[in-house]
């Protein structure tokens, strides 16, 4: 609640984190980006169909208020820049739609997440195969 607090006061322009989607860049800096906060995700690709608002902040600024409590990082965060230049864990708030042309794995991968288990009859993508031996070896 302080964050949308405080971006009223700032930046009443900004996204409202009550209200978006969370949005990370189609790179393979922003797919780990996604994987670091959730593991278990699957990462789909979108389009933003409908935009009325967009606003880019590094979420470092967010995590590290989280830790530190020191206020400036709210700030810092509706800023948009970086807490490390060109090391930016970028995020991006839509206040808009989404939309999606999901492939059957893709499909699956939603299914597996939902049911928590991969069907045996389908061969498992390389990109699921990490995901899921990267939670196995957390949950260890």
């Amino acid at each position: 609640m302080v964050f949308e607090r405080r971006r009223r006061d700032i930046a009443p322009e900004a996204a409202s984190r009550y209200g978006c989607l969370w949005v990370a860049e189609d790179s393979n800096r922003g797919k780990e980006h996604i994987k670091d906060m959730f593991p278990n995700a699957c990462i789909l690709e979108a389009r933003i169909s409908r935009m009325f608002r967009v606003t880019k902040c590094d979420t470092r600024w967010f995590d590290g208020y989280i830790l530190t409590g020191a206020s400036d990082s709210i700030d810092r965060y509706w800023s948009g820049t970086p807490m490390i230049e060109g090391k930016a864990k970028w995020e991006f708030l839509v206040e808009g739609a989404l939309s999606f042309e999901l492939s059957e794995v893709d499909r699956l991968c939603l299914a597996s997440v939902n049911e928590g288990s991969w069907p045996k009859e389908v061969p498992m993508p390389d990109r699921i195969k990490q995901s899921a031996s990267r939670v196995s070896r957390d949950n260890n």
